[in-house]
């Protein structure tokens, strides 16, 4: 929530994570010429460079010991380097982040944070580098000290701006630094400190133990070695090893004491090398990384080259997808002749070429000058000026970005003015897949899926039927808009459901423009809380009685590779619409006076609505984002819609043939959670059978199973337990319909609880127990059976089972005998001289096998048989 100070007197404090290095004091020291009256707090340990380099200027630079502030005093919490409330040390929980605002400066990727009130956090080399920027625009001052304590931050933090992960905003602010008065005579002293004689020793012996992994042509250096004692800087060992033998990507690991320490580095952008920290429990960013694990040394190597394995994957550039040569046609080419040659070699274009690129001439350009008669015309007449072109050695995804953002189907690959290839939609899309498909040779990627055209609709009438808080919101929105000179529209779900007459309370609001004052004085108009993410440039109102708006600038994303998280750039209503899952989610209201109630429709959405048809906007929708295969499930099955045939071909191709293996599971399972939030029906059955989504998780369904009547019967026992008022977790159970094959070692990196991987691993561990349980059992063996699973399990067992007696015995169980409450307690135990231990639980067994035995019923019968065994143990 963002907190609107007015005259109140607030403690902040800057802090960064437990182990402080130069990029979390750099960005500390940034921090407080940002918020002058906050302080600077060390939360944990400090690197030892660090410590020393505070040995010389403790004095200029002004830190805080964690237990020198008086944390019942801190309103706000500056936190920077970090976006882990884990890695601030003893901060964690000595602090009420409920009564906090809390905002957030890191480099590293993550998703979205839902605790931060405000998250600053952009992906470059370090987090200094977004504080300086911000100094920069600010017009703020630092003295030379403060410019070279950033300085070094930034230059530790990038590697001296080689890292892969450096970016423009780095190398502006380190100039920035340098014009004042950056001293790099001791930026050099700490970044180029010589190695002491342990860490001399370590090297040699890592140098001794040197291995490398190799994965189609491309090399990483292990290095592994094991000490009995800590030893401090491995970090700097490890980028010496870099330097010295001019190693592209390497792994340090050291066993030290019963830690086992994982240090990465890479130049080469096909080894992210903090996504792969970040698996082995630890973190980083592209270039740089580290994780600190328990174990033997040799697990943790076998662990660390098996997520190498899965995880490094070159990226193709464009001169490796090309086709070279180019067949070419001259200017003067007549257009007839053209066609035919482009009818004989299956082109769908050709380029325009007289020793440099003159343009572009296509098969929609043909079908335009037949029209008017002008077959005999020179191509150079007709072609496409406005070229496009990329250069050969750029990666795959830009050529994607450009085909995307000019609207065009092949780039001419040009280097130093010379012809080298052509790249076309064909191209990009056997690079994903990396093998033909059905669809390679159609063109069918690169290019819109529906007809562009601006249409307005008034649907005042239908805003009327909105609730009266939310017409209230939204008239308000618009009133603030107007005076904000900005436009403001409300989008998506709430405006699909309005025109088909069902109810939705879900608002979401865009604005062309930035929409941080729409929010503060939304916030302070309605008295409500607020949450802002200054990243995505996303935020939300939440109000009292529940409700909740969420607010965005109008965005174009563009995403790196497929299942990326987008990068956001500002832009367009037009574009923000364009940029969404489907037509029928596309659609706009604006909210302004002067347009109150008019429906913007560019897409087609709302006949797509009228034909009940799910249409994605663009052919690179669904490697853009895969979840929007699982969202478009959910949407078809609710609202028993169909997906547009080349929509629905698009989907089962992508699932079926993409290359998700950076995409998270837990974006998966969260988009999973919300289609098995609902009752199971045939039409969703149906859809999951013919776009297999579950293999974005890598699960194969079983063959042979009748899912729907598995699913009859589990929703059954739903209601059953619902109405016995026990608290199950739905969405688990049905997703564990469909699990029947998983191990538990095939989840163990799923961002789960452990109960919901203990469920959705479940039967194929216990399917023996169904042939037991297929028999007239005892209430005593019945018990001892299944006492020690959970219920989800339970009801597992016997829908899967689809046995009569089996059913008869789980229910018998969950009925009668599950949770039999005993008449005596453990204050009974004590009245009878007994301390209380382990012996309660042996007795409280006892008393428990006695009642199902039919021995004792009663309060006193328990406690006459209790009196008996103890005096048999007396005996």
């Amino acid at each position: 929530m963002i907190f609107f100070r007015i005259g109140v007197s607030m403690l902040d404090i800057i802090v960064s994570h437990q182990l402080t290095d130069f990029d979390g004091l750099g960005a500390m020291v940034a921090a407080r010429k940002i918020y002058p009256a906050a302080k600077a707090v060390f939360v944990g340990r400090i690197h030892r460079l660090v410590k020393d380099f505070l040995v010389l200027y403790r004095d200029e630079i002004e830190v805080f010991k964690l237990k020198e502030i008086d944390l019942s005093k801190v309103d706000r919490v500056i936190i920077v380097d970090t976006y882990k409330i884990e890695r601030l040390g003893d901060l964690k929980d000595k602090i009420d982040w409920s009564r906090c605002e809390t905002v957030v400066y890191d480099h590293h990727p993550h998703d979205k944070l839902d605790w931060a009130t405000l998250d600053l956090s952009q992906e470059v080399g370090s987090a200094t580098t977004i504080l300086i920027n911000k100094i920069i625009a600010e017009s703020r001052e630092l003295n030379p000290l403060e410019a070279t304590v950033c300085a070094l931050a930034i230059y530790a933090d990038t590697g001296n701006l080689t890292h892969m992960n450096t970016t423009a905003a780095d190398a502006r602010a380190v100039a920035y630094l340098l014009d004042e008065g950056a001293n790099l005579k001791i930026i050099n002293d700490f970044t180029k400190k010589p190695l002491n004689s342990k860490q001399e020793k370590l090297l040699e012996e890592l140098l001794d133990n040197k291995k490398l992994i190799k994965i189609d042509g491309i090399e990483i250096a292990l290095f592994a070695t094991s000490y009995a004692k800590y030893i401090g800087g491995i970090n700097r060992v490890t980028e010496k090893l870099k330097e010295l033998y001019h190693l592209p990507s390497l792994f340090v690991v050291v066993k030290m004491g019963k830690k086992v320490e994982v240090i990465g580095r890479s130049s080469d952008e096909a080894v992210n090398i903090g996504s792969i920290c970040k698996e082995l429990g630890g973190g980083g960013h592209a270039g740089a990384g580290a994780a600190s694990l328990e174990g033997e040394l040799s697990s943790v190597i076998k662990r660390l080259k098996k997520i190498v394995n899965n995880r490094v994957q070159p990226v193709k550039s464009i001169r490796e997808i090309m086709s070279s040569p180019v067949r070419t046609v001259l200017p003067d080419t007549p257009i007839s002749e053209v066609e035919e040659i482009m009818k004989k070699y299956g082109h769908n274009g050709v380029v325009v070429y007289d020793g440099k690129v003159k343009g572009i001439f296509s098969r929609r350009d043909i079908d335009k000058v037949k029209q008017h008669n002008l077959m005999h015309a020179p191509v150079k007449a007709y072609m496409s000026k406005d070229l496009v072109t990329i250069q050969g050695y750029l990666p795959v995804h830009q050529a994607q970005d450009l085909m995307v953002k000019h609207g065009v189907g092949r780039l001419p690959v040009v280097e130093g003015g010379e012809l080298l290839g052509i790249v076309t939609r064909s191209d990009i899309l056997a690079s994903y897949y990396g093998n033909e498909t059905p669809y390679q040779h159609k063109n069918r990627y690169g290019s819109s899926l529906v007809k562009i055209e601006e249409k307005e609709l008034e649907i005042r009438d239908l805003m009327d039927e909105l609730p009266v808080k939310i017409i209230k919101i939204l008239k308000e929105i618009g009133a603030i808009a107007d005076k904000s000179q900005i436009r403001a529209y409300l989008i998506g779900g709430i405006i699909r459901d309005l025109l088909l007459g069902k109810g939705n309370n879900d608002i979401d609001i865009v604005v062309d423009g930035n929409p941080v004052e729409l929010i503060k004085q939304l916030s302070d108009f309605f008295s409500a809380k607020v949450l802002y993410n200054e990243q995505f440039k996303t935020g939300s109102i939440k109000f009292a009685d529940g409700l909740n708006i969420d607010l965005a600038g109008t965005r174009r994303e563009n995403y790196h590779y497929p299942g990326a998280l987008p990068e956001v750039t500002e832009t367009n209503i037009f574009e923000d619409l364009f940029r969404r899952d489907y037509t029928i989610n596309a659609l706009a209201v604006a909210l302004n006076s002067d347009k109150w109630g008019r429906m913007i429709d560019y897409f087609g959405g709302q006949k797509d609505l009228a034909e009940k048809k799910l249409r994605a906007l663009h052919r690179f929708s669904f490697l853009d984002d895969p979840t929007r295969v699982i969202r478009g499930i959910r949407l078809a099955s609710r609202l028993k819609f169909d997906f547009e045939k080349e929509t629905e071909d698009l989907a089962r191709e992508a699932v079926l043939a993409g290359d998700f293996s950076r995409l998270t599971s837990e974006r998966i399972i969260k988009e999973l959670e919300l289609l098995f939030a609902e009752k199971i029906n045939r039409r969703l059955l149906g859809l999951i059978k013919n776009i297999p989504v579950f293999k974005l998780l890598g699960i194969e369904l079983a063959e042979g199973v009748d899912y729907w009547q598995q699913s009859t019967r589990l929703e059954s026992w739903l209601e059953y337990l619902k109405e016995k008022n026990y608290n199950i977790e739905e969405w688990v159970l049905r997703l564990a319909l469909f699990t029947d094959k998983l191990k538990k070692k095939d989840i163990v990196d799923w961002n789960l609880k452990e109960r919901y991987k203990d469920i959705l691993s479940f039967y194929l561990t216990a399917r023996d127990l169904i042939e037991t349980l297929d028999n007239d059992l005892d209430d005593l063996r019945l018990v001892d059976m299944l006492n020690e699973y959970k219920l989800e399990e339970l009801v597992i067992l016997l829908v899967k089972s689809g046995k009569v007696m089996v059913e008869k015995n789980i229910r018998r169980y969950i009925n009668e005998l599950k949770g039999i409450e005993l008449a005596i307690s453990g204050f009974d135990l004590k009245e009878l001289g007994l301390n209380p231990g382990p012996v309660y639980k042996d007795i409280f067994d006892r008393v428990y096998r006695a009642r199902l035995k039919g021995e004792v019923s009663t309060h006193q019968e328990e406690l006459a048989y209790v009196k008996e065994l103890l005096k048999e143990r007396m005996e």
